[in-house]
C-alpha cells in the first residue's frame, strides 16, 4: 500500500508539471544605441571685406597750353652766376624781347580726408578735341605744390589732409602738333593714382593759347 501512494504522489506531480504554461525564453536586454557621430561641417573662409574708397577727392581746376619751355637748369652758386653774367635780352629790330617762355600747366585740387598722406601720381594725359578730330599725348613732370606764403615748391606728390593745390607742367613730343590745334576746343583727361588706385578726370572745355611775345619799351 505505502509503494501506491508513493507511486501515485509521483504521478500527480508529474501531471502537474506538464501542466503549467511554458515560461517564455528570457530575452536579451536591447544593444545599447551609440550616438551617432556629429557631422563636423567645413569651416568656410570668412570673406574679404570689402575695399574701401580712398579719402580723397581730385579735381582739374584749370589747363593753360602755351608752349613747352626747358627746364631751368640747377641754380648755380652765387660765384659761378656773376662771372657767366645776366641773360641778355634777343633783340628783333629795335626791339627787345626777353628770353620769356609761357609754360603749359595743369593745376589740380585735392581734398584729402585721410587721417595720413597718400600719394598721388599722375599716369597719362591726353588732349582730347571736344568734337571730331584727334587726341594729342601729353607728359606730365615737375610737380609742385601751392605753399601758404605764396607760389608753387617742389612736392614729392604726397597728399596731406585738407586741401590742397598742386601743378604739372605739360609736354609732348611734338608740339607743333598742339600749336596746329590754337583756336579749337578740348578738354584734358588725366589718369591719376590715389593710394594705388587709378581714376580718370576730365577738365573743363578749353582752347589752346597762343604763343605771344611782349615787347619790352
Amino acid at each position: 500500500m505505502r509503494r501506491l501512494t508513493l507511486t501515485s504522489v509521483v504521478l500527480v506531480s508529474l501531471a502537474c508539471a506538464t501542466q503549467e504554461e511554458p515560461r517564455p525564453p528570457t530575452s536579451q536586454p536591447p544593444a545599447q544605441q551609440l550616438d551617432p557621430k556629429p557631422e563636423v561641417k567645413e569651416r568656410q573662409p570668412e570673406p574679404e571685406p570689402e575695399p574701401q574708397p580712398i579719402p580723397v577727392d581730385v579735381v582739374v581746376s584749370s589747363v593753360h597750353i602755351r608752349q613747352d619751355c626747358p627746364d631751368a637748369p640747377a641754380a648755380a652758386p652765387a660765384a659761378e652766376a656773376e662771372a657767366k653774367g645776366a641773360v641778355a635780352p634777343q633783340l628783333l629790330g629795335d626791339r627787345e624781347y626777353p628770353p620769356a617762355c609761357g609754360q603749359s600747366r595743369v593745376q589740380l585740387s585735392f581734398t584729402s580726408r585721410a587721417q595720413r598722406p597718400v600719394a598721388v601720381t599722375v599716369k597719362g594725359a591726353r588732349m582730347i578735341p571736344d568734337g571730331p578730330g584727334t587726341a594729342i599725348v601729353l607728359s606730365t613732370r615737375s610737380p609742385s605744390l601751392w605753399d601758404a606764403a605764396g607760389g608753387y615748391k617742389p612736392w614729392d606728390e604726397l597728399v596731406q589732409v585738407g586741401k590742397s593745390a598742386a601743378s604739372y607742367k605739360l609736354g609732348a613730343k611734338d608740339w607743333n602738333a598742339v600749336d596746329r590745334m590754337v583756336g579749337f576746343l578740348y578738354f584734358l583727361e588725366l589718369e591719376v593714382e590715389i593710394g594705388g588706385e587709378t581714376q580718370t578726370i576730365k577738365s573743363q572745355v578749353f582752347t589752346p593759347e597762343p604763343e605771344e611775345q611782349t615787347p619790352v619799351t
